[in-house]
């Protein structure tokens, strides 16, 4: 499947995409090329930076209209297998909206009707659109174009919604990604889930009860479009498809999810919310230490789609080489989708032309040379708060400090250095501590204020 852009005035054609003709200044109008016929084909010995298998074929081919396209195939015959389960992959090239509508068009739909839609990003701070942190507003355009042009959606049915980690505001976030801009470019509306209702469900697991309080426009929508971002994660590996619904949860759902196992606590959510496809941004995604700014960005140039969450998952894994995160693998074992490779039917690119290794977390959590972190599993709130103020201030030298955050510390009578505690979920953890020396309150604590707190505690001697 290829796009062409053509003028309606002179006829022009291009592959990559226009909106006025730079010729003639006519209308330049998109059409989806679904079928093709193969003229030619070569064969390549020498691996490229771009084409690390080799050998493989450049087959040239033409569509109905004489126009020519380049597609690259691995040399190896694989086994012609029909799967139950499609994931697309799917090259950004040019433009990440182009390659988001290609990816939902290679895929078969279900026959459902659909009338109101939930697209839900990930904007969990707020950063460019282009940091590989939050999702690249070109990939939301695609979506939303797609269903305005291709399943009809009505505008006034159509829904972005995000709700961003707590200690940060969701319409700042969507404003600073250029979120908001693409919304009211097309006339739909951007919601932070936050600003309305929350519907309780409840789950049973190894004789524990669990509640989890979901945004009511999940139970509104006939069907919810996840655009999350290929991005590492220092908790869970990564944060994909899976994790991303977190967004969908109540502030005080989220916090007791991080008080739990959190990977177990990704998978029971995901099988109390409705199937949805995901339409993953890898147009820049991060690698190292995610998920914020800690990670550093790199231009993977992908869209993978599918209704199978954790067969895309599966398939980043193959792409980036990056170990399988454990929510995954649980995901599967609770029959929430597939992750053997011979059950998954890839459209699109051949995985062994767009591998690209990634770097995974490592286990230092502070960016701040002088500061210790102790892991108490702190909630997104108060780990993005202090990621983003040890990175600010790093430059800045002092005496050697341990913090500690999370409710979930393990700081047995052998620990004796000082430390501090940073949100309220540590200091309660710790309130009997004997070397606790200091420590801030908030949930998170302010970033005013914990800057401020950081700065005394390198400058104390």
């Amino acid at each position: 499947m290829f796009w062409t852009y053509k003028c309606d005035k002179c006829q022009r054609v291009w592959r990559y995409p226009i909106r006025e003709c730079i010729f003639c200044r006519g209308q330049v109008a998109a059409t989806l090329v679904k079928e093709a016929r193969l003229k030619c084909e070569s064969r390549v010995m020498v691996a490229s930076p771009d084409n690390l298998a080799a050998p493989y074929r450049v087959q040239l081919l033409t569509d109905k209209d004489g126009n020519y396209f380049l597609k690259k195939k691995k040399e190896e015959k694989e086994p012609g297998r029909k799967a139950g389960v499609e994931v697309a992959v799917v090259k950004t090239d040019y433009s990440p909206a182009a390659a988001a509508k290609m990816a939902m068009a290679l895929l078969k739909w279900p026959t459902k009707p659909i009338d109101k839609v939930l697209v839900k990003p990930n904007l969990a701070v707020a950063r460019e659109g282009s940091s590989g942190i939050v999702t690249n507003p070109l990939v939301v355009e695609g979506v939303v174009e797609f269903l305005l042009e291709e399943k009809g959606i009505k505008p006034e049915n159509l829904i972005v919604g995000e709700c961003s980690v707590l200690g940060f505001n969701t319409g700042e976030a969507a404003l600073k990604s250029g979120l908001l801009d693409v919304c009211q470019k097309h006339g739909v509306k951007f919601v932070d889930l936050a600003t309305r209702g929350y519907l309780a469900k409840d789950i049973s697991y190894q004789n524990r009860k669990f509640r989890f309080e979901i945004s009511e426009l999940e139970t509104e929508a006939d069907l919810i479009v996840n655009v999350p971002v290929v991005k590492t994660h220092f908790q869970t590996g990564w944060s994909l498809a899976l994790k991303n619904m977190k967004g969908l949860v109540s502030y005080g759902t989220r916090k007791l999810m991080h008080k739990e196992d959190l990977d177990n606590q990704i998978v029971l959510l995901n099988t109390v919310i409705k199937k949805y496809l995901t339409v993953l941004d890898g147009s820049v995604a991060l690698e190292g230490m995610g998920p914020a700014n800690l990670g550093s960005a790199v231009d993977l140039g992908l869209i993978i789609a599918g209704f199978d969450p954790v067969a895309v998952e599966k398939i980043v894994s193959k792409i980036t080489g990056l170990k399988m995160a454990r929510h995954t693998r649980m995901a599967y074992e609770h029959g929430l989708g597939e992750i053997r490779e011979k059950r998954i039917n890839i459209l699109g690119e051949e995985i062994g032309h767009v591998k690209r290794k990634f770097k995974a977390a490592t286990d230092r959590l502070s960016p701040h040379p002088d500061i210790e972190l102790l892991d108490g599993k702190p909630c997104s709130g108060c780990l993005n708060s202090l990621w983003m103020v040890l990175n600010q201030l790093k430059t800045i030298r002092g005496k050697k400090v341990s913090l500690a955050f999370g409710g979930e510390l393990d700081i047995n009578d052998n620990y004796n250095e000082e430390i501090g505690a940073v949100g309220n979920c540590a200091i309660e953890k710790l309130l009997n501590y004997p070397h606790l020396k200091t420590k801030i309150m908030g949930c998170p604590p302010p970033l005013d204020k914990l800057t401020e707190y950081v700065k005394e505690l390198l400058e104390s001697k």
